[in-house]
């Protein structure tokens, strides 16, 4: 059971790299402030492998203890979980539709929490709270950042030259994309 364990976990690395790389990097690559693929595949690589290695205790101790009993967890269930998992996710890339990682795992423990009768449900009230604040929030600070960057342009007109802020703006993408790498 171990090796199966094993096996969809590698074969679910890899959707997770598929969905990912595009999420984390698209926009990077796509507006030329990343010429190469290889770079930004690099670097997706080396983010996320620090995100796993630096930050990924604390979601393993989240998921493993807060979500549904720790004693819940057996072998057989996580292979379940992860089966679950794995399987929508490589669906959802096989049809181009983007699909977090996070909702999706989440969503497979909720499903055995739920077929088990053991589910801590003020936890996954937080965590879905989160996913929808975050995008909110990200959204407000776009949005401000525009109109700070428009501000500017009207008060500074030699800003309007886009290639001031095309070094700057590519910068912060790239920055973007490893950060959220990072935390994918």
């Amino acid at each position: 059971m171990l090796i199966l364990a094993l096996a969809i976990a590698f074969f679910f690395a890899m959707n997770i790299g598929a969905s990912g790389v595009a999420a984390t990097m698209g926009v990077s690559y796509g507006s030329g402030a990343i010429k190469k693929k290889w770079l930004a595949l690099l670097l997706v690589a080396i983010a996320v492998f620090l995100g796993a290695v630096l930050g990924g205790g604390e979601v393993v101790k989240t998921i493993g203890e807060k979500v549904v009993p720790a004693n819940v967890l057996t072998t057989n269930i996580v292979v379940v979980i992860l089966f679950s998992a794995t399987f929508t996710l490589f669906i959802a890339n096989l049809m181009g539709i983007p699909l977090s990682t996070s909702e999706v795992t989440i969503g497979s423990i909720v499903g055995v929490g739920v077929a088990l009768q053991a589910l801590y449900v003020k936890s996954i009230l937080v965590i879905v709270l989160f996913w929808f604040i975050v995008p909110l929030a990200a959204f407000v600070m776009a949005f401000l950042f525009g109109k700070g960057i428009r501000m500017l342009e009207r008060r500074f007109p030699s800003l309007k030259d886009r290639g001031k802020w095309k070094k700057w703006l590519g910068l912060l993408v790239i920055m973007t994309g490893v950060l959220e790498a990072f935390a994918a």
